[in-house]
């Protein structure tokens, strides 16, 4: 049995944006910071990544993947014949703006690869997008036989999940599911939402999506979670595909005990805990919006080299101990579907 398996690689094929959302983790500084996409890196990724040999799902993201779209059905076309990849891609949903166009793109995508699209649906993504644009995507997905995933970004305020099925009405029954998606202090929304607009989550733990999936941006860097904890933050980033040989990095993140320790306990509550017990802080005392929140407080604070030298005391339990976990899993995934393939989420 491997030491890790991966089977969704999220790629993000460009931080640029057609808005300028305030809450976006990824801010307006990274947009132009990465040369345009092209398909043959794109393709140098996917083959990298792939040569594993786990991958059944790719997702693209951005900024917003769709301002590339000749790109995007180019990467999902690859996918899908070279590896037989199921597309998945997060759009908010600007190019929408009459029913026949979404069907135009839909119609292609799908025929592509695409399976799965995430729509972006709240107050800050609906300064910029009528919701109508949403419901034209909707529309045209079920006609496409694409499965729709909404995302709320969840506030102190009125918009929350129900706000947005009030808004989208006799639409709801079309989406697959939803999801409300906490706030992350970090790119736009460090500087640009007041802190008291941030809901406050009452355990740090959960929504963790370490070893779920492989997240790569075009200049190579990677990290094995879906969240918008920034890849530059030392002790989570995996390093880069450009620089190192994958297969490398690929066994030094499962023996990793930062990562085994984040998976097992679903996020930093492990980590925190064991921090506040033997380096006398207080994180499990403070107020965090998010797993991804605490987990940036984690790593930025000065404590992390005293706490990572605790936790490389224990790596080969916590490795152990996630190996079991997903044996268990995948075994009684098998037995009731009678396959090897994990089921896998994107977004």
């Amino acid at each position: 049995m491997d030491p890790l398996i991966i089977h969704g690689l999220g790629l993000t094929i460009s931080y640029e944006c057609n808005i300028q959302c305030e809450h976006c983790c990824v801010g307006n500084y990274q947009q132009g910071n990465m040369l345009p996409p092209t398909f043959e890196k794109c393709k140098d990724i996917i083959d990298i990544i792939a040569s594993e040999g786990h991958l059944f799902a790719i997702g693209l993201s951005g900024g917003e993947p769709l301002i590339f779209y000749d790109l995007v059905c180019e990467i999902l076309t690859y996918s899908k014949e070279k590896y037989g990849l199921e597309g998945a891609l997060t759009t908010n949903c600007l190019w929408a703006d009459s029913f026949d166009i979404a069907n135009l793109y839909l119609s292609k995508l799908n025929k592509c690869g695409l399976m799965n699209i995430s729509l972006s649906v709240d107050q800050f993504h609906q300064k910029f997008v009528p919701i109508q644009n949403a419901i034209n995507v909707i529309e045209a997905a079920k006609k496409n036989g694409v499965k729709v995933t909404i995302q709320t970004i969840k506030t102190n305020g009125e918009w929350d999940i129900d706000y947005t099925k009030k808004l989208l009405e006799s639409h709801v029954k079309d989406c697959t599911r939803f999801v409300g998606n906490n706030f992350t202090p970090s790119g736009n929304a460090r500087t640009l939402i007041p802190r008291s607009s941030f809901p406050q989550v009452e355990k740090v733990s959960g929504g963790c999506s370490i070893f779920h999936v492989i997240n790569v941006d075009l200049d190579g860097n990677i990290i094995f979670c879906c969240g918008p904890v920034p890849r530059e933050l030392k002790h989570i980033a995996a390093g880069n595909l450009f620089n190192s040989k994958f297969h490398d990095l690929y066994r030094k993140a499962a023996f990793n005990p930062v990562y085994n320790t984040l998976f097992l306990d679903q996020g930093p509550f492990g980590l925190m805990t064991l921090a506040d017990e033997k380096l006398k802080t207080d994180f499990m005392d403070r107020n965090y919006t998010s797993a991804c929140h605490a987990c940036m407080e984690l790593f930025n604070s000065d404590c992390v080299d005293d706490l990572l030298s605790l936790v490389n005391d224990r790596a080969a339990v916590v490795f152990c101990n996630r190996i079991y976990i997903e044996k268990v899993r995948r075994d009684k995934y098998i037995a009731e579907n009678g396959s090897e393939m994990l089921g896998f989420r994107m977004g």
